[in-house]
Order: structure tokens, then C-alpha cells, then sequence
């Protein structure tokens, strides 16, 4: 299974986990601290693919 980012802009919080490597809730967790940014989307919060590829250290 790939690792690579989608082509969209943003990410489900279930989809960055995934790509992040851990569990949904250390994703929302860290979305309600403040420390990966997210925004408001019609289906509920989406993280940007930019904010991935920080948090993975720039590689993408």
C-alpha cells in the first residue's frame, strides 16, 4: 500500500491518520490542541495535505 498524499487539497481525519501512521482520535486530539491545523468543510473537518507533509518532515 502506497504512503503517497492524494491528489485532493484535504485530507478526512481518518485519511491523515492513515497516512500519518496513527490512530484517528492522536489526529483530532491534536486538531482540538491546536497542533496540526484544520479547517471546516460541508462533511466536517479536513486537514490540509500541506500540513502532512510538514508533519512528515517536508517529504512528499
Amino acid at each position: 500500500m502506497s504512503t503517497t498524499l492524494p491528489k485532493t487539497k484535504y485530507l478526512t481525519i481518518r485519511e491523515a491518520a492513515f497516512v500519518l501512521g496513527v490512530p484517528r482520535d492522536h489526529v483530532s486530539r491534536a486538531i482540538r490542541v491546536g497542533v496540526i491545523h484544520a479547517v471546516r468543510r460541508r462533511s466536517g473537518l479536513a486537514v490540509p495535505s500541506s500540513e502532512i507533509v510538514k508533519w512528515l518532515g517536508g517529504a512528499g
